[in-house]
């Protein structure tokens, strides 16, 4: 009798651990992402003044350095003229001139300055890292009538 005591309550331990069996944990995945757009910075050194002139072969230097957030792509440079060239506002009398931009021929002439003019440009082979840069300013005639001749010249970066 002690026997089938003993069996009847292990085989009753045994069916209520089956019954209370702990199932196995349930999971799920998720994807983590992010995005950031690229983009570009422009700064300048101590001046922003171009000085040009009054004669056509004295040539004017400007300077600033990029940094984008990428790498090893081109990124965009334009220049606008608000003028189209230097502007002596007194006489009403406008000389223009051309941009050359980092050792190239000239990029932009007399007839497109005040229009955007872009060039491809490098970013650079490391993220984040500061790019000196330069463009010379030439006029393409001599300053002949006294006063004061200015302009603003604007120029921007992108990816």
């Amino acid at each position: 009798m002690r026997r089938i005591l003993l069996a009847s309550t292990a085989f009753v331990l045994a069916g209520a651990s089956a019954a209370f069996a702990v199932e196995p944990p349930k999971s799920a995945q998720f994807t983590v992402t992010s995005t950031l757009a690229a983009s570009c910075s422009i700064g300048t050194g101590e001046s922003t003044e171009v000085v040009v002139g009054p004669a056509a072969s004295v040539v004017g230097t400007g300077e600033f350095t990029t940094t984008c957030n990428f790498e090893d792509a081109d990124m965009t440079v334009s220049f606008v003229s608000d003028n189209g060239g230097v502007e002596n506002g007194v006489e009403d009398i406008t000389v223009d001139y051309t941009i050359a931009y980092g050792g190239d021929d000239a990029l932009a002439s007399e007839a497109t300055l005040a229009t955007p003019f872009e060039v491809a440009a490098a970013s650079g082979p490391v993220a984040g890292a500061a790019i000196d840069r330069s463009f010379t300013v030439t006029l393409v005639d001599d300053i002949t009538v006294a006063g004061d001749y200015t302009d603003t010249l604007t120029v921007t970066v992108a990816p």
